[in-house]
């Protein structure tokens, strides 16, 4: 019998960080970003294709976030993977996944980047402007419209939008490698572009204060009374958002934007 053990994901996924606080904001993002594409950087030099990025398979650890789920992964052994069968979510399917003709380690790139969009908007691509209820699949309108450059959020930055274009482009020679993603000016911003973060605690703070402005209650409120409710949808978003600091700040006492952590390949 073999055993394996894994770190434990206590920050949970990207995805239930998403439902439970809604979209992260563009610095988190670059955090995010980076240490998963190390890890693709790692994988795509030992010709490894994931073949599933997407929020729920990133989980965030005490100072870092990780790719999980290698279920669907292979190893090429020539240029193109030929596959038998669709590999992955279809939401976030590359173009040529979706035409099963063959595809590269460029696919986890394009993967990415629909994750990034997932990121930013708190909706996967494609699902705002055609609704489940009337597209239960997505692949023809992949096929077709790719990419979903309009699902980017309005408020992203310019040069976020210029990795996303460059992730998202239809043509697969034309992406980057995850290696040239890592030196994009959106993922390296300049310390004056990045916002100051307060420590958590500080964090923690205003975030209780202002919990209690939306709920109305005394400032000399005690944590216990606070905490005693299970049914506030606005104390799990405390809940959430306590977990959610520690997972993405890596328990640091002061961050300035995305810090700079090696990656540990799961």
């Amino acid at each position: 019998m073999v055993h394996l053990y894994m770190e434990a994901g206590e920050g949970g996924s990207v995805l239930e960080k998403l439902e439970s606080c809604g979209p992260l904001r563009e610095f988190e993002i670059i955090w995010v970003t980076k240490h998963i594409l190390k890890g693709l950087d790692f994988l795509h030099s030992k010709n490894v294709i994931h073949h599933d990025i997407k929020p729920s398979n990133i989980v965030f650890m005490s100072t870092k976030a990780v790719l999980v789920d290698f279920g669907l992964s292979i190893q090429m052994t020539g240029d193109l993977y030929l596959p038998k069968d669709l590999r992955g979510t279809e939401i976030y399917m590359s173009p040529e996944v979706v035409l099963c003709r063959g595809h590269s380690t460029k696919a986890d790139i394009y993967s990415m980047g629909a994750t990034i969009i997932h990121m930013q908007t708190g909706n996967p691509p494609w699902v705002k402007r055609y609704p489940r209820s009337a597209y239960p699949s997505y692949l023809y309108i992949i096929h077709k419209q790719a990419p979903p450059l309009e699902d980017i959020h309005e408020d992203c930055s310019p040069v976020m939008r210029d990795l996303l274009v460059s992730i998202l482009d239809k043509n697969p020679n034309q992406r980057p490698t995850a290696a040239e993603l890592l030196k994009h000016e959106a993922l390296n911003p300049a310390p004056e572009d990045q916002p100051r973060c307060q420590s958590l605690d500080t964090a923690l703070l205003e975030r209780k204060r202002m919990l209690k402005k939306e709920l109305e209650l005394p400032e000399n409120i005690t944590d216990s009374s606070l905490y005693a409710s299970e049914e506030s949808e606005l104390l799990r978003r405390q809940r959430s958002l306590s977990i959610d600091l520690g997972a993405l700040a890596g328990y640091f006492n002061l961050v300035q934007g995305p810090p700079t952590v090696e990656y540990e390949c799961q």
